[in-house]
């Protein structure tokens, strides 16, 4: 990892983070560096991109002798132990959205 270690108080437990990955209850607006660029055209490409990413953190993960728990991802208020929780459960919250949209009596617009 790139920056030193650093130790300062979390604001929010294992569990908070892992509730926040899933959870619909709080719905926020991605930041801008974390909004999709319309980089990815087809199904087929964003698969592939996101086994890929996947591929690469489970490696990480299961691998690395870094102390996660030291370094602070300052905009989360988290360690990169939560950081990457939170990524484990994220994707179930885009399914819960897509399940919203799914059964809204709207849908599908035409």
């Amino acid at each position: 990892m790139k920056s030193p270690p650093f130790q300062r108080p979390l604001s929010c437990s294992d569990a908070d983070i892992l509730w926040y990955g899933i959870s619909r209850a709080d719905r926020k607006a991605a930041i801008p560096s974390e909004t999709p660029k319309g980089q990815i055209r087809d199904l087929q490409a964003g698969l592939a991109a996101y086994r890929d990413a996947h591929a690469r953190l489970l490696q990480y993960v299961k691998t690395t002798t870094d102390d996660l728990r030291s370094r602070v991802v300052d905009r989360q208020g988290c360690d990169a132990y939560q950081w990457a929780l939170l990524i484990s459960t994220h994707e179930q919250r885009h399914v819960l959205q897509i399940r919203e949209i799914k059964a809204d009596p709207g849908f599908p617009r035409r």
